[in-house]
């Protein structure tokens, strides 16, 4: 910048020496008055010469400009090509749509896996269960001839039927407990595996939201149609376990009071 400024100004002080030198040869060739006429005549002409000379760069310039912008116009394809659509947007979607698809699968088998679990919890109790009943229903069942015995011994297997009888109804009732613990207990692990998912699927941002919710409901509804049946078969399976006992009862203690009824015969006999 400091060497162009530098040209600058020496190029301003060549053309006023030059110009001064132009007007002091002119006064001195015509002297006087018309000295000074030709001396301003001749600075009019050097105005106008230096006028025209700006006009006319200016005027190549602009045709230079010209000429520039029609050239790069005419360099210009005739036909614009198409842009080719990116397809980051469509692997997004593919991508979420196939991580979406896999946590669904994995809430499924998680979901199963909770299941075999607890059935197999429910399987084990009842096996337990229905050992237990029957060993002492056939203690209960074998009541021997009491006749062969002395009273007190009759007294004391009728009171070990009725111990058998209440121990087989304690069974029954904590039967019920145990399997209503382990559907409380199957509730909340799948309450927890439910709730890990959505969060999982709303950050997995396939779906929206609020499908995300409603697809959440919908497995949760099942499932409670489910929970219900297994509890309705529970509770049926005790009541019908209830029954069976008392059936057995009734039909044990008119049996002993048959027997008892024989004994006092034959002793009178």
């Amino acid at each position: 910048m400091d060497g162009q400024h530098e040209k600058d100004q020496f190029s301003m002080a060549l053309y006023d020496s030059r110009q001064k030198r132009m007007l002091g040869v002119g006064a001195c060739l015509l002297g006087g008055d018309d000295a000074r006429y030709g001396t301003q005549r001749m600075g009019v002409n050097i105005n106008y010469s230096t006028r025209n000379q700006l006009f006319s760069n200016s005027r190549h310039a602009e045709r230079s400009n010209d000429q520039c912008d029609k050239a790069e116009i005419w360099g210009l394809p005739d036909t614009i090509a198409e842009k080719k659509n990116s397809d980051i947007i469509q692997h997004l979607v593919e991508k979420r749509r196939k991580d979406h698809n896999e946590a669904v699968s994995i809430l499924q088998m998680d979901l199963s896996s909770i299941s075999v679990d607890f059935e197999a919890l429910f399987r084990e109790t009842a096996m337990d269960f229905l050992q237990k009943w029957s060993k002492n229903k056939d203690s209960f069942e074998n009541v021997s001839d009491l006749t062969a015995h002395s009273y007190q011994d009759t007294s004391d297997i009728l009171h070990k039927a009725c111990q058998t009888s209440f121990l087989m109804r304690q069974w029954i009732k904590e039967q019920d407990e145990i399997y209503a613990r382990f559907e409380s207990e199957r509730k909340i692990k799948i309450s927890a595996v439910l709730r890990k998912y959505t969060t999982k699927l709303e950050k997995i941002s396939y779906l929206m939201p609020y499908d995300v919710h409603r697809l959440m409901d919908n497995t949760a509804m099942m499932i409670n149609q489910a929970l219900l049946a297994n509890r309705c078969a529970l509770a049926k399976l005790s009541l019908n376990w209830m029954e069976k006992y008392l059936q057995m009862e009734v039909f044990q203690r008119k049996r002993c009071e048959d027997k008892l009824q024989n004994w006092r015969k034959n002793l009178t006999s």
